[in-house]
């Protein structure tokens, strides 16, 4: 359990900076996919304080249940799921 943890907290903040670094001279703008159950939502209530007063970033969370939210990342229009 707690390699599942430090595993999903890794990948988290690798994506993290890999958002923030590719936009360095540009505006900063994310799209975060917010699930419908409790760890996903605390989740990404922390990535998106972390983007919008650490880096700065414009943040758009889209909440759903998992099909809409899959469907959207499929479709590239999400750029951060944090239970993914």
């Amino acid at each position: 359990m707690k390699f599942l943890r430090k595993l999903i907290l890794s990948a988290f903040f690798i994506s993290t900076l890999s958002l923030v670094g590719t936009s360095a001279n540009a505006a900063c703008k994310a799209r975060l996919g917010d699930f419908d159950w409790s760890s996903a939502n605390i989740h990404t209530a922390i990535s998106a304080f972390i983007l919008e007063k650490g880096y700065g970033c414009n943040v758009i969370v889209t909440k759903g249940s998992t099909r809409p939210i899959m469907a959207a990342n499929n479709n590239r229009t999400l750029n951060v799921i944090t239970e993914i």
